[in-house]
Formats: C-alpha cells, structure tokens, sequence
C-alpha cells in the first residue's frame, strides 16, 4: 500500500471522537533511552492523520517510571506517570489467532484504536504473558502489549 494510500487511509478515521496517538516508554529517573524514536513515530504517526503537532519535551519524576505521552487530534499532549511493572525474569509468550492485513494502515500508529489487541488480551490463554500477532504472510507484526522490534544498538 503506497504511502498516500495508507495517509488517505488514516485521515478518513483520523476525527473520531476520542482518538489518540499513544506513546509509552521508560524513564530511567533522567531520560527517557529511546525518546528520540518515540518522538519520531509519534510526528509520523501524527502527520498521517493530518493533525497538528506541537513541541515536545520528555521529563519525568527523579525515579524510574512508566511514561505514557498521548496526542489526541486537537494537538492536546497529556503526559501520564506510573510504576514501572515488577520485571519478570522470562515471559511466556504465544501466537494470537487472529491474523492482522499487512495492508492495514493502522499498523503504521500507535493508537487508542486497539480493539483486536483488547480482545487478544483479554482472551489471553491460562499460563500466558502476552501473544503477538502474525500477518496473512506468518510475519510477526505486534503484540498485545509489547512492540516486537530489532535492537540495533
């Protein structure tokens, strides 16, 4: 799907009443590691939906903490602070069973519209931390909860 396609896509959808762009990351008690591409994804992700977006500066408290940036389309950016979940050691994780549309152009954002990802989690089988989601081609795409990504360094 070409880019003007997946922009089209995006702006239909992109005024519904209560959507926003979602950013969660982790503040380390100084910075927030991977601001930049978060920062990044949201300006993108906020340029597809044609909606304005306004300077931006990550802080957090003098711990460590969840962050939680959303951008709703009126350009308001609200900031939400929470513990960090305890770490576990080793996740258990499985494949959903339903199958995202590579063609999708939500799969481009982070967003309020998660109700296949609701659903998987809430469906979340016995002794399971998480599933993630494969495309009609058997590529794992996103999970849940978590962003499967490459950690480049």
């Amino acid at each position: 799907m070409g880019g003007g396609v997946v922009e089209s896509a995006l702006r239909e959808r992109g005024g519904e009443p209560g959507l926003k762009l979602i950013e969660t990351m982790l503040w380390d008690g100084h910075h927030a590691p991977r601001w930049p591409l978060h920062l990044a994804r949201l300006r993108r992700s906020a340029a597809l939906l044609g909606w304005q977006f306004p300077a931006v500066e990550v802080q957090g408290p003098d711990h460590p903490a969840r962050l939680r940036l959303t951008l709703g389309a009126d350009g308001q950016l609200d900031w939400q602070v929470s513990a960090l979940p305890e770490p576990k050691p080793t996740w258990r994780v499985g494949l959903a069973t339903a199958r995202l549309s590579s063609t999708d152009p939500w799969l481009a954002v982070k967003s309020t519209n998660r109700q296949v990802y609701d659903q998987a989690r809430t469906a979340l089988p016995d002794g399971l931390d998480e599933v993630v989601f494969q495309n009609e081609r058997g590529e794992v795409c996103d999970g849940t909860i978590t962003t499967v990504f490459f950690d480049r360094g």
